[in-house]
């Protein structure tokens, strides 16, 4: 329905963010978006649930409410359950609302550098990680009552057992402190009890933009329905395949084949990793479609890392792969070839299901997927639940996607006895009513009471078994009643807790305003230990663990691999993921290489990292996985590349970051600990280090910059620190080094800025004459004006040519800094070769690709820009064909 400014305003927006809306919109909005600004529940203070399929225009519904309780002063929290999702949602809204002065930042574990203002309620707008937003909450009470509207995305998570806990948290943190709560929900099954125990309105629609066409595939018939509806409907969608003579692979392969040859854009979703790089690999072999060129070319200047090699095979057929395994890069460049066509067919995990935005008009649908099993290392097949079923089906038919104008969801049959089931257990009408939820599939993982103890408790300041029970009716309550051998769960979490000395007997007194219900009972109050693990989301296990090993063990006389060891003995360490590996020969491999790595050993037999290898030797699975990811982190914080860490430990370069991620949160949480128990200052020293090193993945000689530049509110990358250290800056103070850094094009100038330079900066300098050949470097910035191409390294993301900007990629940017350095001379391959991809080895055309691309971005901007602008010279280099008085570059 096409609507005006007006509208929205009479219904309660605020006149200056409604025409910023009616413009994103193009003033047409959908049902639920209607529904909710037309009964003024939408700009309201009132507490709201909006369930609907995906696509159906929640996600922008939920953005004007936050929007609107910003502007009328009241901040708000996008809580979001994946980085890659936050990051996706910040850079839409810095886009939209950045311009018109709305403070807007980001909360993860990667972005850092807004920790403060966020604790501080120095925002507008935050996107924040669930678990983020409870560290935040545990560690300031006070964040919570600063903010006006929480927004919940995917809210369906709540059904997942692992993951639900930790967003009932968060939205239990947000409803006592009587925050308004958005909350965006697909199918989980309790949204009605959901809204009566929160007082929330429900709005409810079936409509969807793009219908969905849900059913199961056989012998090339497609049997569907297009919910709500009921009636089934039929058509042939691909040539006949003889199910008797092909694997369940060959015919999923094949059908992708001809719906891809059709320009049909398809996504796989696969059961593990190794699956969906094993069908992507295996669907180039067989379909053949063209290369997406822009992506390969893009992917031959990353790292070759052993699944950027196999995402090169694939590229090359039009086909990709999307895991954990793969490089956030990687799996960028993936998603961005997906929505731009080039790649007709993705396999991916189930991650993928939730949030990020990637059109295809076919969606494979697994019939089944792996869980864990009762005991450590023993997965077994479960059947998808119903908001499963629907996060993997919404991924087809979404606004953006190829003319099909709808999309389907299918599940593949061999056999028509698996047809009739498939069709009863996943599409039939009767297979996505709430009823027929198990409800073991609502209810959250054991010991997860002891986890929402220690939040609900840092954040009302005591806790009593009647908190820990309302809290688990409210938000599951399809979960029952939760014993163990006739123990209830919220006992057995108040005895874990007890022990683990993160809690202790409070005096009787009245709770806090809406902490819920106070009767009978005794309370608790954390500790200093309880809260340092409620701040960092550990296990009492885990923190009852680190609090043991940091009073018998010294961590400032440990070498790193020890330190990461022990943390990856703990509960949460072990839930990493990482292979074993082969039996025999690569344990003992691995017993040798991490006795190697210790810079010494003390002569005590129980020392952690003997008793380790020992436990290797002797083939422990637990002891072989955390030796494996203490070796991959190490040689990460040793500035090692991810291919070399590939090679060396078998590990995938995403594992690896994974690993990081996991070594980085447990040496914070160390930390933590180490404060909690008032520990010596070079033990918590040398646990800081620990955890900026993993996370960054740099050495000791560069710490220093990363600190300073992490306090002056700048986020650094790893590749500017190695080149740091390559370079041997030593002397001198941070500032010199960055100085030098920053003069040879190592660093970006703005961590020069950061650092607070003295008053007389590089405009200082106006009137020195540049050095011949170097271009204009060191003139006045006055002489930038009459010259033809200007290169600001404070605008690393553009040069002006002609006065015209010319938007270039990082690798564009630095090769026309370099040939702008040497305007007018031929410079050697060798050299620039070295300059753009130091010691990564890459294919020897991407050199001349690189120039190409960079030409044709200049010749888009100003047409008459002539073809000999960038020249090669013929078995010698590049020439940037200017005179120097014509270039000026500012550093």
């Amino acid at each position: 329905m096409a609507l005006r400014a007006e509208d929205l305003i009479r219904w309660g927006a605020p006149a200056a963010l409604a025409e910023t809306w009616i413009r994103e919109s193009g003033g047409s909005f959908l049902p639920i978006q209607l529904q909710a600004a037309r009964e003024g529940l939408l700009f309201s203070g009132l507490s709201l649930i909006l369930r609907g399929p995906t696509a159906s225009g929640k996600s922008f519904a939920g953005e004007m409410a936050a929007l609107c309780s910003a502007f009328r002063g009241r901040r708000a929290v996008l809580l979001s359950p994946l980085r890659s999702l936050a990051e996706e949602q910040f850079e839409r809204l810095r886009r939209r609302y950045g311009p018109s002065g709305c403070r807007i930042l980001i909360a993860t574990r990667e972005h850092r550098a807004s920790d403060r203002d966020f604790r501080a309620g120095r925002f507008d707008i935050a996107v924040a990680v669930t678990e983020k937003f409870l560290a935040a909450a545990a560690a300031c009470p006070a964040l919570p009552r600063m903010v006006g509207t929480v927004v919940a995305d995917e809210i369906d998570l709540l059904a997942d057992p692992e993951r639900g806990p930790a967003l009932a948290l968060a939205l239990e943190t947000a409803r006592r402190a009587h925050c308004r709560i958005v909350g965006l929900a697909g199918a989980l099954p309790w949204t009605n009890q959901l809204a009566q125990n929160l007082g929330a309105r429900l709005i409810r629609t079936e409509h969807r933009p793009v219908p969905l066409c849900l059913g199961v595939l056989r012998g090339g018939r497609f049997r569907y329905r297009i919910p709500p509806d009921t009636p089934s409907h039929e058509e042939i969608l691909t040539d006949p395949i003889a199910a008797g003579t092909e694997s369940r692979e060959d015919l999923l392969l094949e059908t992708v084949r001809q719906l891809g040859d059709r320009q049909e854009r398809c996504l796989v979703f696969a059961r593990s990793r190794m699956e969906a790089a094993r069908l992507a690999a295996a669907l180039a072999d067989r379909a053949r479609w063209p290369a997406a060129a822009e992506a390969y070319d893009q992917a031959v200047s990353l790292p070759p890392t052993r699944n950027r090699d196999l995402l090169l095979h694939t590229l090359a057929s039009g086909a990709a792969f999307h895991s954990g395994d793969l490089t956030p890069e990687e799996r960028r460049l993936v998603e961005t070839a997906f929505r731009r066509g080039e790649v007709r067919a993705v396999c991916a995990t189930a991650t993928l299901a939730w949030g990020v935005n990637l059109p295809a008009d076919n969606v494979f649908l697994p019939a089944e997927k792996w869980v864990a099993g009762p005991g450590s290392g023993t997965p077994w097949k479960a059947p998808l639940a119903p908001w499963e079923r629907a996060a993997m089906a919404g991924r087809a038919g979404r606004p953006g996607a190829s003319g099909l104008g709808f999309g389907r969801a299918i599940l593949l049959a061999s056999s028509l006895f698996e047809a009739e089931s498939l069709w009863d257990r996943y599409v039939a009408p009767s297979a996505s009513r709430e009823e027929n939820l198990p409800p073991r599939s609502a209810a959250p993982v054991p010991g997860a009471e002891a986890g929402a103890l220690l939040a609900l408790g840092a954040v009302s300041g005591r806790c009593r078994a009647a908190d820990l029970d309302a809290f688990f009716s409210r938000w599951f309550p399809a979960a029952g009643e939760r014993r163990n051998g006739g123990c209830p769960a919220a006992d057995r979490a108040f005895d874990d807790c007890i022990r683990a000395g993160l809690i202790v007997p409070a005096p009787d007194a009245p709770a806090a305003p809406g902490t819920g219900d106070t009767a009978g009972g005794a309370a608790f109050a954390l500790t200093s230990s309880g809260r340092a693990a409620a701040t960092r989301g550990i296990t009492p296990a885990t923190a009852e663990a680190l609090a043991s090993w940091l009073r018998e063990q010294d961590p400032a006389a440990r070498a790193d691999v020890e330190i990461l060891a022990a943390l990856f003995m703990t509960e949460d360490g072990e839930q990493a993921r990482v292979p074993a590996g082969r039996a025999g020969t690569d344990w003992s491999e691995l017993a040798e290489r991490l006795r190697g790595m210790a810079d010494y050993l003390l002569p005590d037999s129980h020392a952690p990292l003997l008793d380790l290898i020992a436990r290797c030797r002797e083939q422990e699975l637990r002891a072989i996985r955390a030796g494996r990811a203490a070796e991959a982190v190490a040689l990460w914080m040793s500035g090692r590349s991810l291919p070399e860490i590939e090679r060396v430990t078998g590990l995938t370069a995403g594992t690896v970051l994974e690993l990081r991620d996991t070594a980085a949160w447990l040496a914070d949480a160390a930390l933590a600990m180490a404060e909690a128990l008032s520990l010596s200052e070079t033990v918590r020293e040398r646990l800081q280090s620990m955890e900026i090193r993993a996370r960054l993945g740099i050495p000791e000689s560069v710490e220093n910059i990363a600190r300073l530049l992490e306090q002056a509110g700048i986020q650094p990358e790893r590749a500017p620190l190695l080149a740091l250290r390559d370079r041997e800056f030593h002397a001198g103070t941070v500032r010199d080094i960055l100085s030098r850094g920053a003069a040879d094009g190592i660093i970006p100038r703005a961590w020069l800025d950061a650092l607070g330079e003295p008053e007389q900066r590089a405009d200082s300098t106006a009137g020195v004459a540049s050095e011949p050949g170097q271009g204009n470097t060191g003139g006045t910035r006055n002489a930038a004006a009459g010259a033809a191409l200007i290169i600001d390294d404070r605008r690393p993301d553009r040069v002006l040519w002609r006065g015209t900007p010319v938007p270039l990629q990082k690798r564009q940017y630095d090769l026309l800094r370099l040939l702008a350095r040497h305007a007018g001379e031929c410079v050697p391959h060798e050299t620039v070769y070295r300059h753009l991809w130091g010691d990564i080895v890459v294919e020897p055309n991407q050199l001349h690709h690189t120039k190409a691309r960079l030409l044709r971005r200049l010749r888009d901007a100003v047409a008459d820009t002539p073809a000999s602008l960038l020249r090669a010279v013929p078995k010698r280099g590049f020439l940037l064909d200017l005179p120097p008085e014509q270039v000026v570059v500012l550093p």
